[in-house]
């Protein structure tokens, strides 16, 4: 009688191996195939959604790149109508200084217009007493 171990009697002797392995009763068998699919379906399944998954955080990856673009696109467009609008405002200030000025020239210039005017009614006047009398 072989006194080696059973596993190494069985490595030695590949059917002895099969005839022990068919010693489970088929109803084992397909239970256990049975499981095996379901683990690699449930396997595959995980795999299908991990490379869904991943496309879509590749795309929301191309997203958030585009949108940091469009951010920075954005920004320098912000800071060019920030410099015009300080232009304009600049402008702004040089006429309403201009317009002061003339509006004050202006309303001088009425003031003299007005005496003058005084004046002139004046003389008229007095010219008329002289030439009356």
């Amino acid at each position: 009688v072989d006194q080696r171990p059973k596993y190494q009697q069985l490595l030695q002797h590949p059917f002895i191996l099969e005839s022990e392995a068919c010693s489970f009763d088929l109803p084992e068998k397909r239970k256990l195939a049975g499981r095996i699919q379901e683990a690699e379906d449930r396997a595959d399944e995980a795999l299908s959604k991990c490379n869904n998954l991943d496309k879509v955080r590749t795309r929301l990856m191309h997203e958030l790149e585009d949108a940091a673009v469009e951010l920075e696109r954005t920004r320098s467009e912000l800071s060019n109508m920030d410099k015009k609008c300080k232009k304009v405002d600049a402008t702004i200030l040089e006429w309403k200084g201009k317009y002061d000025t003339a509006s004050s020239t202006a309303e001088s210039l009425t003031m003299e217009l007005q005496k003058s005017n005084t004046e002139c009614l004046n003389l008229k006047s007095t010219c008329e007493e002289y030439t009356v009398s």
